[in-house]
């Protein structure tokens, strides 16, 4: 059995793939089979997180030419498979889901790092999920984005809680009003933190680069909640 899960925003700039690349590694060193997945199909970014040059053959290529997924499988050095993903806006020959589709049994979790937004590729993602994560920050204009994501998301899946990330002040003043706005539990609050930059630069996430910081003890509690 694998279970699918949406990462995803109503905007750009949230950190939203750096909430995916993180919980996907909590989640393997907790002893999970985890495969992460860029499905960005028009602005990938996992490559820079992960420090992990893009390869001919990425999931645009499977949807491109119609190939199994298993061919653009690839084994971070973390221990991590990822399917990498690369910018391509022409027609293709397989839809998301169904590469997706085969992966099913072949990994417990399958993570997806979905596009920003509420365009077309974005609900590939989220079509494909059993349960999507919604990451927002603390602005009026991300949480009033986040409303409309989770109303197309639960077209699809479960929208199990919410990511409020890049906190500055008032933790749990801002927690109450995100979860009346969104009517949605938060399941992560992650303070801003200068090392996130610092661990984007090295192309490490957090958890490998500050394996000690509070941002990477507040990563492994939401994997321990997801890991069911």
């Amino acid at each position: 059995m694998t279970k699918y899960i949406a990462i995803a925003s109503g905007k750009r700039g949230v950190g939203k793939t750096t909430v995916a690349a993180n919980l996907a590694i909590a989640l393997h060193k907790l002893g999970r089979d985890i495969t992460l997945i860029d499905a960005n199909l028009t602005t990938p970014h996992l490559n820079f997180h992960l420090n992990f040059p893009t390869p001919k053959t990425t999931l645009s290529s499977i949807l491109k030419e119609g190939k199994h997924i298993s061919e653009a499988l690839y084994l971070h050095p973390s221990g991590l498979k990822i399917v990498p993903g690369s910018t391509y806006l022409g027609n293709h020959n397989k839809e998301l889901s169904a590469a997706l589709l085969d992966l099913f049994g072949k990994t417990e979790i399958a993570i997806m790092d979905s596009a920003p937004g509420f365009d077309e590729t974005a609900l590939k993602a989220l079509r494909s999920a059993d349960e999507t994560i919604i990451v927002v920050n603390p602005e009026i204009t991300a949480i009033n984005d986040a409303i409309k994501t989770i109303n197309i998301a639960e077209e699809h899946s479960n929208v199990i809680g919410v990511v409020l990330n890049k906190l500055k002040s008032n933790k749990n003043q801002i927690i109450k009003i995100v979860q009346q706005r969104l009517n949605r539990p938060v399941i992560a609050a992650i303070a801003e933190d200068r090392n996130i930059p610092k661990s984007l630069s090295l192309g490490r996430p957090i958890l490998c680069s500050y394996p000690n910081s509070q941002t990477s003890k507040e990563f492994r509690q939401l994997a321990d909640l997801l890991n069911l």
